[in-house]
């Protein structure tokens, strides 16, 4: 009787799984038919406007433009540098306006890579070439450079 149940249940399993098998193929051919029709279009909509009511096309859109109520309020933190070089005479031809938020923490990363330097400079005029511990010292500071690196990714 156990043998005949185990029979019944096993044909039962295989009845569900393969209906399982079915519900997922077919989810899957609809959703790859979803993506072939709908891959070659986009939506389209305006451009957002910038709070300008009147848009033209001499108007650039740029990320400065987007993040310039932000940066305003965070003009500390954030501060703002200008290169400008405006056009003169009566038939002016060239001229640009460059701007640029100074970023502290880039500032500091290139400010403590350059003293890194130095300080590697430093160390190693200490050591000498010839001497077992100069070496051990190396094999230690590339080791632990390599730990540092692999932790960080």
């Amino acid at each position: 009787a156990a043998q005949e149940a185990l029979g019944v249940a096993g044909a039962r399993l295989h009845t569900v799984s393969l209906v399982a098998v079915a519900v997922v193929v077919a989810a899957g051919m609809l959703l790859l038919a979803r993506w072939l029709l709908l891959r070659g279009r986009a939506e389209r909509s305006v451009t957002w406007g910038c709070g300008y009511d009147a848009p033209s096309p001499r108007m650039q859109y740029s990320g400065t433009s987007f993040s310039s109520p932000f940066a305003g309020v965070l003009r500390v933190l954030l501060p703002q540098v200008s290169r400008t070089a405006l056009p003169v005479g009566p038939f002016p031809t060239t001229g640009h306006v460059q701007t640029h938020h100074v970023d502290a923490v880039e500032r500091r990363m290139f400010r403590v890579l350059g003293e890194g330097e130095s300080s590697v400079a430093r160390v190693s005029g200490w050591l000498r070439e010839d001497d077992g511990p100069s070496f051990a010292a190396g094999l230690v500071f590339i080791s632990a450079v390599v730990l540092l690196i692999l932790g960080a990714g």
